[in-house]
Formats: C-alpha cells, sequence, structure tokens
C-alpha cells in the first residue's frame, strides 16, 4: 500500500478539474498537511480562495487518511499540535536550500512549504504527488517518489 501527500498544486487541480474524489483507489493512503490550507488562504481572489478551500475541506473529508504531520516547525506555517518533531534534523535546511538554487526558484515563496512537503515524504516514507517541476526533480534527487496528478490517477485509477 503506498502512501500519498498531495502538494497545493495537485489538490488545487483537483478542485478546479473537478476530479472525483472516488477516482481515487482505496487500495492506497492519501494525505494533505495543514499547509495546503495557509497556502490557500493567501489566494488573492475571494471566490477563488472560498473554491478551492471547499475543495480542500471535500478532499479532506473523502480522503479518510486525512493529514500527514510536518517533520520541522516554521514559525507561521506549523501548527501545534500536528507536528511529528524531527529527530535527525537537518533535512528541511538542505532541501530549502536546494530549491533555492534551483533555477528561477531563488525568491519563490512557496519555497518554504515544498522544502515541508519533502521533508514529510522523505522521513516517513510517502510519495509527493506534485506537478511542480523543481519538486519533482528535488525528490528525485532525494531518492523520494513523486509523481504529478495525472500520473497518479494513471497509476492508481478506481479499484486498483
Amino acid at each position: 500500500m503506498t502512501k500519498f501527500v498531495l502538494d497545493t498544486n495537485a489538490s488545487n487541480q483537483i478542485v478546479k478539474e473537478d476530479v472525483a474524489i472516488a477516482d481515487f483507489s482505496i487500495d492506497h493512503e492519501y494525505f494533505i498537511t495543514s499547509l495546503q490550507e495557509s497556502e490557500i488562504e493567501s489566494t488573492n481572489d475571494p471566490k477563488i480562495r472560498r473554491k478551492l478551500l471547499d475543495g480542500l475541506r471535500t478532499i479532506e473529508n473523502g480522503v479518510p487518511d486525512g493529514r500527514a504531520s510536518h517533520e520541522t516547525f516554521i514559525w507561521g506555517m506549523s501548527p501545534w499540535g500536528e507536528l511529528a518533531w524531527a529527530q535527525d534534523g537537518g533535512h528541511f535546511e538542505r532541501l530549502l536550500g536546494k530549491l533555492r538554487d534551483h533555477p528561477g526558484r531563488s525568491n519563490k515563496r512557496g519555497n518554504r512549504g515544498d522544502a515541508l512537503l519533502i521533508e514529510v515524504c522523505l522521513l516517513q516514507g510517502h510519495t509527493l504527488v506534485s506537478n511542480d517541476a523543481a519538486v519533482q526533480s528535488l525528490c528525485q534527487q532525494e531518492g523520494v517518489p513523486c509523481l504529478s496528478l495525472l500520473q497518479l490517477l494513471s497509476a492508481v485509477g478506481p479499484g486498483d
């Protein structure tokens, strides 16, 4: 059984393209983190923000496995009570540095969140679902399994 963590871009795609939660095979486990909610809350357009938040709630309610805990506490990003508190440390800063070194990402606002998600998958043995090419590349370098949403739906369609 594979455990998947959905990046915000994948959960947003599910909402925007009306992907049925029923299309996710029950033979696997699916998780989001508190990060998706905080990233969506920063959406400027209130109509889009409401649609994405409602969609995230639908995903969260339709996916019985719930939330994966962050491994590293980041003030303003990590809620109390949802942390695993990584014991070996160093992964977050290293991953963040690699994302910042990636062409075109030095000042990207989402770097910290992406580093947190990669760290969750690295330490908890999950597969990340992200449509971000830089995230996919770093996952490959780190040995973290990563799929796009389309690859996920192709691999684990209904009944798999």
